[in-house]
């Protein structure tokens, strides 16, 4: 199959040097080093032995109750962005505070006003207590 000249040497090149960077670096999980696999999606050449890394990653981590760990504090982290995201589109839906929020910011960025009592003013005025 045809192929871009020298587009295999640089692959193979740049493959050499994640290798050695993943040396360097700690890895994420004791159970899976990430291994470093070239492969070509205009020729399919590697592609199955991309796909076995990939059942073998996900079979490594399930047998270890890794992949079932990180998952749950994926739903924990998610849990709070959502939170977080509730808070910031109600406020931001507030005439009133999107109005003040612009203040509010210059005057902690000026350090007129700390983050916690920036905090206190746009809770109290959502009215939670």
């Amino acid at each position: 199959m045809a192929c871009w000249p020298g587009t295999l040497a640089r692959a193979q090149a740049a493959a050499a040097e994640y290798r050695a960077a993943l040396h360097i670096l700690s890895p994420r999980s004791a159970n899976w080093a990430p291994p470093v696999v070239t492969y070509s999606a205009l020729t399919g050449e590697g592609i199955a032995g991309l796909w076995a890394q990939v059942i073998a990653h996900r079979d490594k981590l399930t047998a270890s109750a890794e992949l079932t760990a990180r998952r749950r504090e994926q739903q924990i982290k998610w849990m709070w962005t959502m939170l977080d995201d509730f808070w910031r589109n109600r406020i931001a839906s507030d005439a009133r505070l999107k109005a003040r929020l612009p203040q509010i910011e210059a005057a902690v960025a000026a350090g007129q006003l700390s983050p916690a009592r920036a905090v206190d003013e746009l809770v109290a005025a959502l009215g939670v207590s």
